[in-house]
C-alpha cells in the first residue's frame, strides 16, 4: 500500500511539474541577431502629454538607413509591444523613420466574469524580454525569416506637453 501511495505521489508530482514548464515561454526562439542587414542611425523615446485628462504615453522613434528587403515587424519596449508606423527619414532622404506609440495605460477595475470569453483584456501581455527601461527588441522579417535585435542606451527626450 505504501508503494501504491508512493508511486501515486510522484506520479502526480511528475505530472504538476510538466504541466508547469510547458506554459513557459520559449526562449530559445527569440535569440537575438548579433549582426544586423541595417545602420541604426538615432534611436530615441519620448514620453508625451495630451491636453485633455488621460492622454498620454511613449513615442519610440527609430532613425536608420533604407533597406528593402526588411520589414520591420514591431517593437518591444518596457514591457509591451507596438507595431511600427514608417516615414522618410527627414535626417536622410535614403533612410526611413520607425514610430511606435505606446499610449498610456489606465488601470481599470478587472471584472471577473463566468464566461471565458468576457475575460479578454483582463490579462496583460507578456514579452518574452527582459529589458532596462532604455532597451527595446525590433522583431524585423528578412527572406522570410524573423529576427529580434536588442537596441540598448536610447536616448530618452524631454517629455513633450501638447494642448
Amino acid at each position: 500500500m505504501k508503494l501504491l501511495k508512493s508511486l501515486l505521489v510522484l506520479f502526480l508530482i511528475s505530472f504538476i511539474s510538466i504541466q508547469c514548464t510547458s506554459n513557459k515561454v520559449n526562449s530559445s526562439s527569440y535569440a537575438f541577431t548579433k549582426k544586423i542587414p541595417f545602420k541604426i542611425e538615432l534611436a530615441s523615446f519620448q514620453k508625451w502629454v495630451g491636453g485633455r485628462p488621460n492622454t498620454g504615453g511613449i513615442n519610440v522613434k527609430l532613425y536608420m538607413d533604407h533597406t528593402k528587403d526588411i520589414v520591420f515587424k514591431s517593437l518591444y519596449f518596457r514591457g509591451r509591444k507596438s507595431e511600427f508606423k514608417s516615414y522618410s527619414n527627414e535626417k536622410n532622404r535614403n533612410g526611413i523613420k520607425l514610430i511606435a506609440a505606446f499610449n498610456k495605460e489606465y488601470k481599470n477595475d478587472i471584472s471577473l466574469q463566468d464566461d471565458s470569453k468576457k475575460e479578454y483584456g483582463n490579462i496583460k501581455l507578456q514579452i518574452p524580454f527582459k529589458l532596462k527601461n532604455d532597451e527595446a527588441v525590433i522583431a524585423y522579417e528578412e527572406n522570410g525569416k524573423l529576427h529580434f535585435y536588442k537596441i540598448k542606451n536610447m536616448e530618452e527626450l524631454e517629455p513633450a506637453y501638447y494642448p
